[in-house]
């Protein structure tokens, strides 16, 4: 998500396999995340980087109807995710680093296997766009940024950080700003 790169710089690869190779290991990450923050229908969510929308698709599944927006700078991602878009939810061609919305528009963020693709700045782009509570994961093979990913994480709010053996690291964050009542086990 660096500005303007194409996907196939982007990512391992195309929009049509992303799913089949990834899909289960993303779900796994958000039954984690969603257990832990729950999520109510009046949220407003954010899902930076959100690629063919599975996050969307997860939500929905859960039985969540608040509003969801995916930003995203790969067109073809989105292109591919558009049929997924109902209307509580839409998606932004938009750079991580420049979010193009208000101050605190959203409850939630997430930025999901995505950080490593990101200066680590956009955290607190991010995190002026959120209310309450900031979600990012760090892969596995990416660790080497884990110090200063805690260090930024750790000035935005309290952040737990969720591991679990051969996965991806989970930071939830509840941002210093955050007036938002939710339901986190170790944060509050």
């Amino acid at each position: 998500m660096r500005g303007g790169r194409g996907s196939s710089q982007l990512y391992d690869v195309p929009a049509e396999g992303y799913e089949e190779l990834y899909g289960r290991e993303q779900e796994e990450k958000y039954v984690e995340i969603f257990r832990r923050i729950g999520v109510k229908n009046g949220w407003r969510v954010l899902d930076v980087g959100c690629g063919i929308l599975l996050l969307l698709r997860f939500l929905r599944k859960i039985g969540f109807r608040g509003l969801y927006v995916g930003m995203d700078i790969d067109e073809e991602r989105l292109r591919y995710g558009k049929k997924y878009i109902d209307p509580m939810s839409d998606i932004v061609v938009a750079d991580a680093h420049k979010p193009p919305f208000r101050p605190k528009t959203f409850h939630i963020s997430t930025i999901i296997t995505v950080i490593h693709l990101l200066r680590l700045d956009a955290l607190r782009e991010i995190a002026d766009k959120t209310e309450a509570i900031m979600v990012t994961t760090l892969l596995k093979k990416r660790m080497d940024l884990g110090e200063a990913l805690e260090e930024i994480l750790g000035m935005l709010g309290k952040t737990l950080r969720l591991q679990s053996e051969g996965s991806d690291e989970i930071y939830l964050t509840m941002l210093e700003t955050g007036s938002l009542k939710c339901r986190m086990e170790g944060l509050g």
